[in-house]
């Protein structure tokens, strides 16, 4: 496993935990990933980049973090196996 995933793994378990303890966190949380994957891959994340700025640590920062969006679809609710 690779440092990125194994980041993304581990902020994926805390905001898990969180919307464990505390439910408007998980609906913070929900909403956001809602409205993260509601938009085109691409222009989301120029967008974040055009905010955040040009250089190799942000695209570094931005990849990351979809990429631990994307990973933590495979997960779903209730789902006990």
């Amino acid at each position: 496993m690779s440092d990125g995933q194994e980041r993304a793994r581990r902020i994926s378990t805390a905001l898990s935990a969180t919307g464990g303890w505390a439910p408007p966190t998980d609906l913070i949380v929900q909403r956001f990933v809602d409205a993260w994957l509601s938009f085109p891959g691409l222009l989301l994340l120029l967008t974040i980049l055009s905010t955040f700025g040009r250089g190799v640590l942000q695209i570094i920062v931005i990849l990351g973090i979809s990429a631990g969006i994307g990973n933590a679809g495979g997960a779903q609710r209730g789902d006990r196996h």
